[in-house]
């Protein structure tokens, strides 16, 4: 899919988000994302599926000239 990203004084722009599932995993259903801004960097998520609404796992970003260390993240759906 496609979006927009903007960080806390910093840039803005598009990006584009591919990923994968895999489910059958030993932990659980396995997720992978990655979104790509066009500021050049790429994030990465790596992690499962808890619930319906909820991600567990770790992000980092990438970029020609970084490589962040992961950090623990989780992603919850929220409804209006």
């Amino acid at each position: 899919g496609t979006g927009t990203f903007s960080a806390e004084a910093g840039p803005s722009g598009t990006l584009t988000v591919t990923g994968r599932i895999a489910t059958g995993q030993p932990a659980g259903t396995l997720v992978e994302i990655d979104f790509a801004q066009s500021d050049g960097f790429v994030g990465h998520f790596t992690g499962t599926l808890l619930s319906a609404d909820s991600l567990y796992g770790s992000v980092w970003y990438t970029s020609a000239n970084l490589t962040a260390d992961p950090v623990p993240a989780t992603f919850r759906r929220t409804f209006p």
